[in-house]
Parts: C-alpha cells; structure tokens; sequence
C-alpha cells in the first residue's frame, strides 16, 4: 500500500499563522506548551509545562465588535482523533464554559472553524 503524503503539525501551524498574517481583523498566536529546558550539569532536562494539553494556536476575531478568542489544535489529517488525555481535558474545559475549541488540519479547517464560531457568537448576540 502506498503511503500518502501528510503535512506534519509545525507544518499545518506555519500554515494557519502565515495565512492568518495575510487576514484582516484576525490575529493568531502559537503557543508553545512543550516543557521549558533547563540545563542539570552536563544534561538537558525539560521543566512540565504550565498548561500540558493547551491548544497549538489561539485566535482572535471581532464579531460585530466582540472580540471572540479561538483554540485550534493542529494535527495531522490522519491524526485527528488522537488527542491526548491533557488535551481531551484542556477542551473539556473550554467547552465547558462555551469556548471555542477546534481541531484542525489544514487553511479549509480553519476557515470552516472560523465562520462556525461567527455563526454562533451572531446567535449568542441576536438571543
């Protein structure tokens, strides 16, 4: 079986944020969420991060002047039900108080995330 081609997640995360740079009104940062290296003698050991799970990227539009913030966690196409505990709890949190969690892929994913979290912030505006 031939094996197809697949983006790796730093290579869907440059992608986001270059084509989020070339979009008025959003701004999207990453987040770097791996441990902090420290140096232990002659060894380097990685301090646990202070959010483990936390999404790759979080993005900010405005809504009719709502500023709205999004999680976007990147993954490979063939990878995008492989959350890990952390971060299954890390979107269990931002649903919980209805925030805006997505999985992501490619461009296409996010502007499909985009105009779902426009849709339901314009219904949450309009109640």
């Amino acid at each position: 079986m031939r094996r197809t081609w697949e983006p790796s997640e730093a290579e869907i995360q440059r992608t986001v944020l270059d084509w989020a740079k070339l979009q008025d009104g959003i701004e999207c940062w990453r987040v770097n969420v791996i441990g902090t290296p420290m140096k232990r003698g002659d060894k380097t050991v990685f301090r646990r991060a202070t959010n483990p799970g936390m999404a790759d990227l979080i993005c900010q539009f405005a809504v009719h002047g709502v500023p709205v913030l999004v999680f976007l966690e990147c993954k490979r196409p063939s990878k995008r039900a492989a959350l890990t505990d952390n971060q299954k709890q890390f979107k269990s949190r931002i649903s919980y108080t209805g925030g805006h969690y997505y999985i992501v892929s490619s461009i296409e994913d996010t502007v499909s995330a985009l105009e779902d979290v426009r849709t339901r912030t314009m219904g949450k505006l309009s109640e």
